[in-house]
């Protein structure tokens, strides 16, 4: 019996999970001191400068970084393949003009080989940093872990946690009016795989009638960043009657009872994580 619970929980919750992917071993990927995000690495080439894209969620967020070359432009896309397009969530940390010191960031989406539809800049409370130094371009941002653009007239969504992807490296030169020209450089993950590496459960708070389960770090908290219009985590909360219900099988003398508590609670985590922004 107890056998079967486990057998049908487990196989409920993890349908409606992620299917994990770990990078593929061509690529130069690495766990972040954290364990909450990864860097990649995407050439072995430094010259002018090394380049990488550091991802790392915090709270509902993802913070990215990216750092490169200077002369005009870097951006990163998150993409359903390797291919620019046909709709790729991009972001592109760009001067100016070629000779300005000033940068600006800006959400855009990806339709083909071509530049990027902007859609507009990222707000900012969710710029972290932009700087040049020593001919090295680095930007940071926050990014929610879904996001939703009208890609032409279709609605698009990428969603991290759920969905894996590919990431593509792009940099270039810029016109004299800022407009962006055609990448000089460009780089893509091998392979679709999981971004964010696989986070333990959070732990859940019990309650005499009811049992809730909320993040650690709520996005709308003073001093965190913004998610714009993607929804906040929202405590998921178990009804009387089914509190009652699992009080009744926990105060069984029976054994089983108490193991097969256990396994549908941790079942219960396992599937409300999948849903949890």
């Amino acid at each position: 019996m107890i056998s079967l619970y486990w057998m049908v929980a487990t196989l409920f919750a993890l349908a409606k999970c992620q299917t994990l992917v770990e990078p593929s071993q061509e690529d130069v990927i690495s766990l972040t001191a954290t364990g909450n995000g990864r860097t990649w690495i995407p050439t072995a080439n430094c010259e002018p400068v090394c380049r990488n894209v550091t991802w790392e969620r915090i709270g509902n967020m993802v913070k990215f970084t990216i750092v490169g070359g200077s002369a005009g432009y870097i951006a990163v896309a998150i993409s359903s393949d390797t291919n620019m397009g046909p709709a790729d969530d991009s972001y592109v940390c760009s001067r100016a003009t070629p000779t300005s010191e000033n940068l600006s960031l800006s959400s855009s989406y990806l339709t083909g080989h071509g530049p990027p539809v902007v859609v507009g800049p990222v707000s900012a409370e969710n710029v972290v940093s932009t700087a040049i130094v020593n001919g090295e371009m680095e930007c940071s941002f926050f990014r929610a872990l879904g996001v939703t653009k009208t890609v032409e007239t279709t609605p698009a969504t990428w969603n991290i946690q759920t969905t894996n992807f590919n990431l593509l490296y792009a940099e270039g030169n810029l016109l004299a009016d800022g407009s962006l020209t055609y990448h000089t450089h460009r780089f893509h993950t091998s392979q679709a795989f999981t971004l964010l590496p696989p986070q333990e459960p959070e732990e859940t708070t019990a309650a005499s009638t009811t049992t809730t389960m909320s993040p650690d770090i709520n996005a709308s908290t003073a001093g965190e960043p913004s998610n714009g219009t993607v929804t906040d985590h929202v405590p998921v909360v178990i009804p009387q009657t089914a509190a009652t219900t699992i009080g009744i099988i926990e105060n069984t003398t029976s054994d089983a009872s108490g193991t097969v508590h256990s396994v549908l609670l941790m079942s219960l985590l396992t599937f409300f994580s999948c849903f949890i922004i």
